[in-house]
């Protein structure tokens, strides 16, 4: 792969930012104008046969400078969004398009094992944290009080992608830490929208279905407590490190394994669909057939659901021991329960852009762009509302249990049921025809 001719006039001897991979400096990130750029160390493209320092699928340790583009599709799909984005970027008086601005802000904690900092500043020696009680992590999630969030994440250095309002923290024994500059954390807090009533509930129990059906994902709680109500997701790309502290995992998600920036998460914007995340996933993952099995799985509860937000940055690929594989399933949203959200899908089905489009057409589209066999989507609609439709009464049981009632477990009921009788009914093989008169069948 040769750099283009913006690449080579890139004055690549002033970077902005030292980029870390599993706490090794791997890279430098700069600016030049409106154009960034992203160039691997010399140490790192001595290395360049082992994907151990490579950053992305689309980023391979080579000795040349990657431009704009390249890099911007990696580094951009690092930040929060909308306005979590906008008030990290006010507070701490950045332009909102300034990538490399914020990373230097807010890149010391970021999804997967990447750590990035201002250019010839150290990463500190050794993690450190501060206790979060539960009254000020409460505080720290008021909404009449939303910097206090925003403080809290720069001065934990930490940015993980998405547009709700979140917080890495570290679980203890007593309770809760801030992870300070750089340290990581094991524990994504999120916190409920006004706009959406019930989203804690609602993906809480979207998650303990995924979960009760066998699809893969991380442990996932609700908390409740004066004043507080939030969802707590376990991370799955962090481990302890046998020495009571926590290792980093790599992981990319599909915008960044596919090129594209965040504004480019939905395919009608450009975005990659479920043939992109077929190929990804035949070309780079260590046990491709487990994985695509997988992949049908979520994608047919996403449909059962009535997740419609179930874009490219809602799947992602983990760096493990054992090679690359499909991330478990996170962010699973009944959103169908909010009239104001879209009614279409993040990818669409087979050429399907809304449920009532389903068809076996669609379906017989969609296993093509997959690569496997009608028969295999068949099966595995089928398992998934069989067995989704068995584990939903004592999931909703155990959700009303431990948040009380709320009105968006009826609306999860009913999407759930409507849902899945349409897949079922659009998958179902085409009826016999009748026997002509006087002949047997």
């Amino acid at each position: 792969m040769s750099p283009g001719p913006r690449s080579r006039r890139l004055d690549t001897t002033r970077p902005r930012l030292d980029v870390y991979l599993c706490g090794r400096l791997v890279g430098h990130v700069g600016q030049e104008g409106p154009d960034t750029w992203f160039r691997y160390t010399e140490a790192a493209v001595a290395h360049a046969g082992t994907t151990d320092l490579r950053l992305s699928i689309r980023l391979p340790v080579r000795p040349d400078t990657y431009g704009h583009a390249e890099t911007l599709a990696f580094f951009d799909n690092l930040l929060l969004e909308a306005g979590t984005r906008e008030a990290i970027a006010a507070l701490s008086q950045h332009d909102q398009r300034d990538v490399t601005g914020l990373l230097g802000e807010v890149g010391g904690e970021c999804a997967g094992a990447v750590t990035l900092w201002p250019h010839g500043t150290e990463p500190p020696a050794s993690p450190a944290y501060r206790p979060l009680p539960d009254d000020s992590l409460a505080a720290l999630f008021d909404t009449t009080h939303g910097v206090a969030l925003t403080r809290a994440q720069l001065e934990s250095r930490q940015s993980l992608s998405g547009v709700q309002d979140k917080l890495v923290v570290r679980r203890t024994p007593a309770g809760w830490d801030l992870p300070l500059q750089c340290a990581p954390g094991d524990v994504i807090l999120k916190r409920p929208s006004p706009r959406y009533p019930g989203l804690v509930e609602n993906e809480y129990a979207c998650q303990a279905l995924a979960a009760a059906i066998g699809i893969e994902v991380p442990p996932t709680e609700a908390l409740r407590g004066p004043g507080l109500a939030l969802l707590a997701s376990t991370r799955y790309d962090r481990r302890p490190d046998g020495a009571g502290g926590l290792r980093r995992l790599h992981q990319e998600d599909f915008c960044q394994a596919t090129g594209r920036i965040p504004a480019h998460k939905y395919q009608r914007d450009r975005g990659p669909g479920f043939a992109d995340l077929a190929r990804v996933i035949r070309q780079e993952c260590a046990a491709p057939a487990r994985d695509l099995q997988r992949l049908l799985h979520r994608l047919v509860l996403n449909l059962c659901l009535g997740n419609m937000d179930a874009h490219a940055k809602n799947v992602a690929l983990l760096y493990g021991d054992d090679g690359l594989a499909l991330a478990p399933a996170y962010d699973l949203v009944c959103t169908l329960a909010y009239p104001a959200l879209s009614p279409s899908y993040s990818m669409q089905v087979g050429g399907a852009s809304r449920p009532s489009e389903l068809s076996l057409a669609a379906f017989t589209r969609l296993a093509r762009d997959l690569g496997v066999t009608l028969g295999a989507l068949r099966q595995a609609a089928d398992e998934v509302t069989t067995r989704a439709a068995a584990a939903w009464p004592a999931v909703l049981d155990q959700a009303t249990r431990l948040t009380g009632p709320a009105p968006v477990y009826d609306d999860i009921t009913r999407i759930l049921a409507a849902e899945s009788a349409r897949v079922r009914a659009a998958i179902a093989p085409p009826a016999a025809s009748p026997a002509p008169h006087g002949t047997s069948a």
